[in-house]
């Protein structure tokens, strides 16, 4: 009978513990499973004008946001007129400095290289001519033929406040925690690569519940390793599909490493709930941890999860502003300001 009594004990706590509702943030925003960046490299050369003719507005008209590198010496008046279009669109802006030179010297690199001497025109201003010009700071460094040096490394990063850059492992994703910005994994498109290539690698990241950076030229150009637009279209069309399906997040570098921010300086707790363990009120609690410029980081938003046994809430509010949610696979999903007030759910 003490035995009886021991078992039945032991499923009670196991149903009662089942059945309290439980919030956490997303690996990803949205709650996608995994996330995906396109860069397309040499925004301004006279090679590469696919990336303006094409690749802006094939992408903007599917809602999906991608990075520029612009070789800012290569930029006239009206390459900048399109580099604040494509702002305007949802694209980012990066640098991709001044001359195009080599990081390293390489034998087969007959463009010339650059070192520290040439920091004040290769990284200074060429960050000033973006400024100057889109009124955007490019946040992320995209070393030329990616090449480069420790030094070049730290000086975007202690002198000149970068975000980060593309300098980490080729042929690599990334984690859902990046643990450093400036070591971004990517993988480039190359000529003998063909399409099938470039989804297999949107459902590696999903696969593997990770991040991965693609990078690639232009089209219908001269550029290195271009395709046409009806590739290039198709494989578009194939991340829309994924996007819509909550399988991917595809977004630009600055707005998944300001996530990636945005998690680890906060958590979500549930600090009340109803009497049919409902979640009623959400708390954000912030974590120290120390932060790039402010300046560099796009939002503030976070996704949170919430799963609970007993039904789905009328409504969700946070500092008095109604906030959209859905009901996916069991769960409610949403969004939060982490710099807001709590989050109140009603029933």
């Amino acid at each position: 009978m003490k035995t009886y009594f021991i078992t039945l004990l032991f499923i009670i706590q196991v149903l009662t513990a089942a059945a309290q509702p439980k919030a956490y943030i997303a690996p990803f925003r949205h709650d996608a499973v995994g996330a995906y960046t396109l860069i397309h490299d040499d925004f301004g050369a006279s090679y590469a004008r696919g990336i303006e003719e094409y690749i802006d507005t094939m992408n903007y008209n599917r809602k999906l946001p991608i990075c520029f590198a612009a070789i800012t010496g290569q930029c006239d008046f009206r390459d900048w007129k399109k580099a604040k279009e494509m702002i305007a669109h949802g694209h980012q802006i990066l640098n991709h400095s001044m001359t195009h030179k080599c990081g390293q010297p390489q034998s087969w690199c007959t463009f010339g290289d650059w070192n520290e001497k040439d920091f004040p025109e290769e990284i200074d201003e060429s960050t000033d001519l973006i400024i100057k010009n889109t009124g955007k700071h490019p946040a992320f460094f995209v070393f030329p033929f990616d090449l480069f040096t420790d030094t070049m490394l730290n000086y975007l990063q202690y002198t000149k406040h970068y975000l980060g850059a593309r300098a980490g492992k080729q042929n690599a994703l990334n984690d859902a925690a990046l643990k450093n910005p400036f070591l971004i994994n990517y993988t480039v498109f190359r000529p003998e690569d063909k399409l099938p290539i470039l989804n297999e690698m949107a459902d590696q990241a999903i696969q593997s519940k990770s991040w991965a950076v693609r990078v690639m030229h232009g089209i219908e150009d001269e550029s290195w390793a271009h395709i046409t637009a009806e590739e290039y279209g198709t494989h578009l069309d194939y991340l829309q599909q994924l996007v819509k399906q909550h399988k991917l997040w595809m977004a630009t570098l600055s707005d998944v490493v300001t996530y990636q921010y945005n998690k680890a300086t906060a958590s979500v707790n549930i600090a009340e709930q109803n009497s049919q363990a409902q979640a009623t009120k959400l708390l954000i609690e912030p974590k120290k941890i120390k932060l790039p410029d402010e300046k560099l980081l796009t939002h503030h938003f976070l996704t949170v999860v919430l799963t609970q046994a007993t039904g789905s809430p009328k409504a969700i509010t946070q500092a008095k502003q109604n906030i959209p949610f859905e009901l996916r696979d069991g769960k409610i999903i949403f969004d939060v300001n982490i710099i807001a007030e709590e989050i109140t759910l009603t029933y």
